[in-house]
């Protein structure tokens, strides 16, 4: 319930309009959020990379392999050392 009341207040919907939407609308603007939410998060990531730890931009590669954890799984043998 969070994700859908979050998906229509920060994309600038008011109660009224969800209530007089169409439920596929609804879930459309719901998918969008999440885009919009990968998109941060990568942002963020890029951020943390280049001014944090010094990575430089230019060689970054422009691939979209996606983020692990998030569009494909994590390998558990990396995780060994977080427990």
């Amino acid at each position: 319930m969070y994700l859908l009341t979050a998906s229509i207040t920060e994309l600038g919907k008011d109660e009224s309009w969800f209530w007089n939407s169409e439920p596929r609308i609804v879930f459309y603007l719901v998918e969008e959020k999440k885009k919009i939410d990968l998109e941060k998060m990568k942002a963020q990531g890029a951020y943390v990379a280049m001014c944090v730890w010094g990575k430089n931009p230019d060689e970054l590669d422009d691939k979209d392999d996606g983020i692990l954890g998030v569009d494909k799984p994590v390998n558990p043998e990396l995780l060994k050392g977080w427990y």
